[in-house]
């Protein structure tokens, strides 16, 4: 079954626009398409998409996004606690595991970067 253009997704968006941003998310770092830092912000691509993980699936933990990204969980660690010491990702504990969640600061500069993609 192919994706027609015109199927809209819960946001407004084609189908297809969020299967060729998908496809960008993986492939783009992998080949460092997008340089040195995400749309000239002071984060390389890797550290900025975490940001874009956990507004995508609020409550997700470290497992998830190293698994979404594939990237090395002690890496993500060292990513993670860096954006929690500058205040844009807050912890909270849970029952099963430590949960990220973004601070105020955090989602402000990932709705930042949703205005920047979707202005493209």
């Amino acid at each position: 079954m192919s994706v027609q253009a015109t199927e809209l997704g819960g946001d407004g968006t084609s189908a297809i626009v969020h299967r060729v941003r998908a496809f960008n998310r993986f492939y783009m770092p992998a080949m460092n398409l997008l340089g040195d830092h995400y749309r000239g912000s002071e984060y390389p691509v890797t550290a900025a998409r975490i940001f874009y993980e956990i507004y995508s699936n609020e409550g997700c933990n470290a497992a998830f996004i190293a698994k979404t990204m594939r990237v090395d969980k002690s890496y993500l660690s060292r990513l993670i606690s860096r954006h929690e010491k500058n205040g844009c990702i807050k912890r909270r504990p849970s029952e099963k595991d430590g949960r990220s969640e973004l601070s105020p600061e955090g989602e402000t500069l990932s709705g930042d970067f949703h205005v920047q993609k979707d202005l493209d």
